[in-house]
């Protein structure tokens, strides 16, 4: 076999292994019928698909999140050191601009649930996932960013989401 080829096959491999949508190895299958056949198994039904570097892969369940909850897998909430650090900057800078005005403060604590449906939404969602993205915490930190901009414009750029975090007296809050 060329050295090449073998390279860029153990760095695709390399790739799936450190990437949290895959889960468990011997979960994810190269055709539909045996992730299904795996759905079974394990008492859920239908599979999912993950789209791969260079093909589509497929896990037993309807999403990510049921493979999850039928495995017993928990997903890891903690921030690392260098994302509580990336928080922290962004509430600050956020607030010295803008956080004088009504509905327009935000909090750590806002923003760390923001990231953390990110990582959730990253993980139980893999079709949505730009093959560009390189892992959970940058999904998660686009989802921020984007909610900054929401609470700074009063305008999503695509689709609304955890309107139940914006601050107090912002125009697009929701409470569910």
């Amino acid at each position: 076999m060329d050295k090449e080829l073998v390279y860029t096959l153990k760095r695709i491999v390399n790739e799936m292994k450190q990437d949290p949508r895959f889960g468990e190895g011997r979960d994810v299958f190269r055709s539909v019928s045996q992730a299904r056949a795996r759905a079974d198994k394990l008492g859920c039904s239908g599979h999912h698909t993950i789209k791969g570097p260079e093909r589509n892969y497929y896990m037993p369940c309807e999403t990510h999140g049921v493979y999850l909850r039928v495995t017993n897998q928990k997903e890891e909430k903690k921030l690392s050191a260098r994302m509580q650090e990336t928080i922290n900057n962004k509430v600050k800078e956020h607030n010295e601009k803008h956080g004088d005005k009504k509905g327009k403060r935000v909090t750590r604590s806002m923003l760390e649930k923001v990231f953390n449906r990110g990582i959730g939404a990253y993980r139980t969602n893999p079709e949505s996932v730009r093959r560009t993205v390189m892992g959970p915490e940058q999904w998660a930190i686009a989802r921020v960013n984007a909610f900054l901009f929401a609470v700074r414009t009063g305008k999503y750029r695509k689709g609304k989401f955890d309107r139940d975090l914006l601050p107090e007296g912002h125009p697009l809050r929701t409470e569910k």
